[in-house]
């Protein structure tokens, strides 16, 4: 067996770290002799490997951050690679389409899984591709959520894959989403009223008497790999626990609005017919509330404080967005207000200027510069603050100029005992559409599938004309 601290074995790639190389070539009893980053968000790997019985081609997927910031954040800590590795183990063999798992390193928490071919990214295939396996990860999911946590799991694979804190108002990973959200809000000092309305409405709206059954956690496009129309893996198992199976659906159909397949009724459809499950509506609103949730509540501190070296800087403002937008179509639903619509923007003075710098900077900006400045300069043209302070005097009956004391007096009507729900809803929702019409042109930083292409294409989005507003899909009440 050669590994890399065998004095005749070749050097570790660059850049790979060497203990995770030997530990690599211990776990297949072989010598690596390719590898290469595939960096998105993350230091991934994929490494060929020499064995006795031919080459193999697995990918070394390490933790988005190092260990010492993993340490620090609840979410982290409980949700991430080590939790991947629990729940792969734990679907080997069960007839669920996953990688082949070979190993955790514990000290770095790569885990190393079988290379699997095809595509990661549905958006680029033809409608009718997209339905397909969209149908076919349905019924992965009904697969998945048939596994019988006390036969097929075991009591250490049921250990490892609770959720902390899980409860009604915070279910399955909201609850550490939210404990880190607490210490950002204690060292930033701004609350969030969204963020409390949210947590308030999923207490009162709870789904009764759920089950507990393995859950991929966070589920929808692009957690597949396909290939030739054919599904070949689910990926990105480490927010996995266990929980209601209708938590899958709802995060399904959040993703839908972050990376749209335009089949999320044809994969509602497969998933009931195959699962033989009824689909209640009411929980599977609940389930996209707080798939939104643990979005917004766990990029509140990049948005509140962005960093220029993270590299999903720009996504988690485009994300955030999205997400609160995601929040108040369901509570706006579920209160009988009508659908959300686009703010009208404002011509005036700032309208040429916009035009003047976008011009300037297109032949000298690219990529994700260029797509800061657009969104950056539609936010001027929507007058923001102008537009909050109208809608708190309209519909809160708050008439104070000041943002941080209307921002107080918004949360005290949050915590207060008989909230306007309809109301807080409305000025909520219109706050959440300013943002993500001001933050469309970040989209595309979200499209592109890696290093491999050329990124995002900054002439690929008309300034002058929004997609559609991307609503959650209409779903069938229970038959």
């Amino acid at each position: 067996m050669a590994t890399t601290t065998d004095a005749s074995s070749p050097a570790p790639p660059a850049g790979l770290d060497p203990a995770v190389a030997g530990w690599v070539e211990s776990v297949t009893s072989g010598r690596i002799v390719r590898a290469r980053p595939v960096d998105r968000w993350r230091p991934n790997w994929t490494v060929d490997v020499e064995t006795a019985r031919g080459e193999r081609a697995l990918f070394l997927k390490f933790p988005r951050l190092p260990p010492a910031v993993v340490r620090r954040s609840v979410m982290l800590s409980t949700f991430g690679t080590a939790r991947e590795a629990a729940a792969l183990a734990a679907v080997q063999g069960t007839g669920v389409a996953a990688p082949e798992l070979l190993g955790l390193h514990e000290l770095s928490g790569a885990v190393l899984v079988g290379r699997v071919g095809g595509v990661g990214v549905l958006q680029h295939l033809p409608p009718a591709v997209r339905s397909g396996l969209m149908r076919q990860y349905a019924r992965q999911l009904a697969t998945i959520h048939d596994l019988d946590p006390d036969l097929d799991l075991g009591p250490e694979a049921r250990a490892r894959l609770a959720a902390a804190g899980d409860g009604p108002d915070r279910p399955g990973p909201v609850a550490a989403a939210l404990a880190d959200h607490a210490s950002v809000t204690a060292r930033v000092g701004r609350p969030d009223p969204l963020i409390d309305l949210a947590v308030r409405w999923l207490g009162e709206n709870a789904p009764a008497g759920t089950e507990r059954r393995l859950l991929h956690g966070d589920a929808g496009p692009n957690q597949f790999m396909a290939d030739g129309g054919r599904l070949t893996a689910v990926l990105d198992w480490e927010i996995a626990h266990l929980g209601d199976p209708t938590s899958d659906l709802g995060y399904t159909r959040f993703r839908e609005c972050l990376y749209p397949s335009g089949a999320f009724g044809a994969f509602l459809a497969e998933y009931r017919a195959v699962s033989g499950r009824g689909i209640d509506r009411a929980a599977l609103d609940y389930f996209t509330v707080a798939a939104a949730l643990l979005l917004v509540a766990g990029v509140a501190r990049d948005v509140q404080r962005p960093s220029a070296h993270n590299p999903e800087a720009a996504q988690r403002f485009w994300w955030d967005a999205l997400g609160r937008v995601a929040i108040c179509e369901v509570l706006g639903a579920r209160t009988g207000l009508l659908p959300l619509v686009w703010p009208e923007p404002v011509d005036g003075e700032l309208t040429p200027l916009s035009s003047l710098v976008t011009a300037r900077l297109a032949p000298r900006a690219a990529g994700q510069e260029l797509l800061l400045a657009h969104a950056l300069l539609r936010a001027s043209r929507t007058r923001p603050d102008a537009a909050q302070a109208a809608d708190a005097a309209e519909l809160l009956d708050l008439r104070d100029p000041d943002p941080a004391r209307r921002l107080a007096a918004l949360t005290e009507m949050v915590a207060g005992p008989d909230p306007d729900v309809p109301a807080l809803v409305t000025y909520l929702g219109r706050d959440a559409m300013r943002r993500l019409y001001a933050f469309v042109p970040l989209s595309a930083t979200d499209t592109w599938d890696g290093p491999e292409t050329a990124g995002p294409d900054p002439d690929g989005w008309d300034g002058d004309r929004l997609p559609a507003l991307p609503l959650l899909p209409a779903v069938p009440d229970p038959a």
